[in-house]
C-alpha cells in the first residue's frame, strides 16, 4: 500500500490575504490554496510547513490524516470563548491538547493507531467538513467535543499495564487511571451532535464507551435553563452595548460582533451558574463498568436479532421449496432444455435449478425420488462433461458418472 497523507486547513473568521497566500505557496508547490483553504495529499515526501504555527497565524481548522493510523483534528477560537477550567481537567497529553496565544486557543484531538495502519483504504477528503460545526457548538457553550476528547484517552487504544489497582484488568489510560473522576462537563443530551457522532467515527473512540459515558445524562444531569439566563443577560444590556454590536453586524464584522458577544454571555453565565457543582461525576473505573455492560447488551441483542433473521431465513426458504415442489415436473423439463444449449451461463442455471429440486424433495423426504431422476437426467446428458463437472461439484452426483 502506498503512502498517504491529507492536509487540510481552512480559515473562518477571516480570509487569506495575498500576502499570506504567497506565504503559503512557498511551502508547498502543490497544496490547492484559496481565501479560505489550504488543501494537500502527499503520496511520498513530507510537507515541509508547520501545521502548528499555520494554525497560530492563518487557519481556524485543521485536519491530518494518514493511511498509517494518525487522526488529528484542531480547532482555533479566540481567547474567552471557552473557559480554560473547561479544559483542564480533560487535557491528556497527546491524545486532548490545547494552547494559548496572545489572541486565540487552539484545541487539539488526536487519536493514532499505534500498532500499524488501517486495513481499509484512509481518505481524509470530506472530514474537516463534518468536524467544523463544533467550533460553533463551542461558541454556544456546548462542550460535549472537549468531553470526547478525554473520552479518547480512556478508549481501549490508550492504556498501559499497571498494578495499582485491584481489577479484572488493571490499567492505567495514559495518565488516568480507574479512580480518576470524569471531567466536571454538562453533557447537556444523550444525543450527540452530527459533528459529535463524526468526531467519534473520526477518532475512533469505542461506540459502546460513548453510550457508557452519555448514560448519566439519561438519570444525574440536572437541567440548566438557558433560556433565562439568556433573557437575564438581555435584560442587563444597556442600550450603548446593544447599539454597538448592531453596528458592527450592519458593518460587515457579523463575525466580531458574535464573538464579542458570546465573550460578554460566556462571563454572565459563568457567575451564574457552577457548572463543577452542578454536574455528577464518576469514577473511569464505573463508566468502564457501563461500558462493558452495554456491550453485553448489545452483543446479546445482535445475536437475538441474527437468531430472529435465520429462522426467518429458513421459513422464506421452506416456502420457496413448497413452490418449487409444485412445479418440479416444469422444473426437471426446464432444467433439459437448458442442457440442450450447450453453454456456460445455460449450464449454471441448470445447475442452479437442480439444486433447488434436490433441497425441494429432501424437505418433502423424497430424496430416493430425486436420485432416480437425477440419474436419468445424467444418462440423457452424458456427453456434456461440463454440466457432469457442475453437478458433481455440487454433490448431485456421484463423482464416478
Amino acid at each position: 500500500m502506498s503512502e498517504y497523507q491529507y492536509y487540510e486547513f481552512i480559515a473562518i473568521d477571516k480570509p487569506l490575504t495575498k500576502s499570506e497566500m504567497e506565504k503559503l505557496r512557498r511551502l508547498s508547490t502543490r497544496a490547492e490554496i484559496t481565501p479560505t483553504r489550504f488543501t494537500n495529499i502527499y503520496n511520498y515526501g513530507d510537507f515541509s510547513g508547520s501545521p502548528d504555527e499555520m494554525m497560530e497565524k492563518y487557519f481556524d481548522a485543521f485536519v491530518y490524516v494518514t493511511n498509517w493510523g494518525f487522526f488529528h483534528f484542531k480547532l482555533r477560537l479566540p481567547l474567552g470563548i471557552v473557559d480554560e477550567e473547561i479544559l483542564k481537567p480533560c487535557f491528556v497529553e497527546y491524545t486532548f491538547e490545547y494552547k494559548k496565544t496572545d489572541k486565540h486557543i487552539i484545541i487539539s484531538w488526536e487519536s493514532r493507531n499505534e500498532y500499524g495502519g488501517y486495513d481499509e483504504w484512509i481518505e481524509g477528503e470530506g472530514w474537516l467538513g463534518r468536524l467544523v460545526p463544533i467550533r460553533e457548538e463551542l461558541e454556544q457553550g456546548n462542550y460535549t467535543s472537549i468531553y470526547l476528547g478525554w473520552l479518547l484517552a480512556v478508549n481501549f487504544d490508550y492504556y498501559i499495564k499497571s498494578e495499582e489497582y485491584d481489577f479484572d484488568d488493571d490499567d492505567i489510560y495514559r495518565d488516568i487511571v480507574r479512580e480518576d473522576l470524569e471531567p466536571p462537563i454538562d453533557l447537556e443530551s444523550n444525543k450527540l451532535t452530527a459533528a459529535q457522532k463524526a468526531l467519534v467515527e473520526f477518532l475512533h473512540i469505542d461506540t459502546d464507551l460513548v453510550k457508557a459515558a452519555l448514560e448519566k445524562v439519561k438519570t444525574e444531569t440536572p437541567k440548566i435553563d438557558h433560556e433565562a439566563i439568556i433573557n437575564g443577560w438581555l435584560d442587563g444590556l444597556d442600550e450603548k452595548q446593544a447599539k454597538d454590536f448592531l453596528f458592527q453586524i450592519l458593518n460587515g464584522n457579523a463575525n466580531e460582533a458574535l464573538r464579542d458577544i458570546r465573550l460578554q454571555y460566556n462571563t454572565f453565565f459563568r457567575d451564574r451558574i457552577d457548572t463543577k457543582a452542578e454536574v455528577s461525576r464518576r469514577k473511569v473505573g464505573e463508566i468502564l463498568e457501563i461500558r462493558k455492560k452495554a456491550k453485553q447488551k448489545r452483543l446479546e441483542l445482535r445475536a437475538k436479532n441474527m437468531a430472529k433473521e435465520r429462522v426467518e431465513k429458513e421459513r422464506r426458504k421452506r416456502k420457496y421449496l413448497v413452490e418449487v415442489m409444485q412445479k418440479a415436473s416444469e422444473l426437471w423439463n426446464k432444467a433439459e432444455e437448458l442442457a440442450k444449449e450447450q453453454n456456460a451461463s445455460a449450464y449454471d442455471k441448470a445447475r442452479d435449478l437442480l439444486v433447488e429440486l434436490s433441497q425441494s424433495y429432501e424437505q418433502f423426504d423424497r430424496k430416493d425420488e430425486f436420485h432416480e431422476l437425477m440419474a436419468h437426467f445424467v444418462e440423457k446428458n452424458s456427453r456434456r462433461k461440463a454440466l457432469l463437472k457442475r453437478l458433481e461439484k455440487e454433490e448431485l452426483i456421484d463423482p464416478d458418472f
